[in-house]
């Protein structure tokens, strides 16, 4: 840990090449999201860069989320899931200012996306099968019973526009020529707006949208990438 500290240090007070070029950059985010990011970094000036991209993301419920009983017995369990698929895509504007002669920068984007998201409510059936002594995911194979073709089943699709106000901390860390890790730490602030819904299928009427159409969401985000300077 310390050797990382010093060779940090020793870095922070030599200006380089990366401050003075143009660059290309593929970055991983942590926010699901904003999980891809593709920049491009122009200079302006000695401290500053101008930075636009593209960003693509995407997020479901967590496969662990065994959902609401409904049923049960010694041979059957009911679920009722409610699942949430969404996909993301933005357009990214946004600067960035060095600190010093240093690989360190600080910087501001405005995000403006557009988020799909799809949302199921099924029933799922597991069976007990006596002969393995194991319960067993029969919802596919009992399409007249409680499985995925049950007519209580819902699905919607809506879309949003979500403006997004994106704050980071990174340094750039030379690894060969032209060639730099990029390492960042942040936070997102964002803005869902409803839009429109379609597919809408929702036989017990569960699929309602929120009181307000506007929303605000938060998080922190950290990621690590490569820049290519040219």
């Amino acid at each position: 840990m310390k050797t990382l500290i010093i060779i940090l240090a020793l870095l922070s007070f030599y200006t380089l090449n990366a401050q003075q070029n143009r660059d290309f950059g593929f970055i991983y985010n942590t926010y699901n999201l904003n999980r891809i990011n593709l920049d491009y970094r122009q200079l302006l000036g000695e401290k500053y860069k101008l930075k636009i991209g593209a960003v693509i993301g995407q997020g479901a419920s967590s496969p662990f989320n065994k959902g609401d009983i409904v049923f049960g017995s010694d041979s059957l369990i009911t679920y009722r899931y409610n699942v949430h698929n969404t996909t993301q895509f933005s357009l990214k504007i946004g600067g960035e200012r060095v600190l010093g002669n240093s690989i360190f920068s600080i910087g501001a984007d405005v995000l403006l996306s557009y988020r799909d998201e799809k949302n199921y409510i099924h029933y799922s059936d597991y069976v007990y099968d006596d002969s393995l002594k194991l319960w067993k995911d029969n919802s596919e194979y009992n399409p007249n019973g409680m499985g995925f073709k049950n007519p209580d089943n819902s699905k919607v699709r809506r879309g949003y526009f979500v403006p997004q106000l994106q704050f980071s901390f990174s340094m750039d860390v030379p690894i060969v020529e032209r060639l730099y890790l990029n390492l960042f730490v942040g936070g997102v602030f964002s803005f869902p707006i409803f839009m429109k819904e379609s597919h809408k299928y929702d036989p017990l009427n569960e699929l309602t949208l929120p009181t307000s159409l506007t929303t605000f969401e938060m998080s922190s985000q950290t990621g690590m990438g490569l820049r290519f300077t040219f």
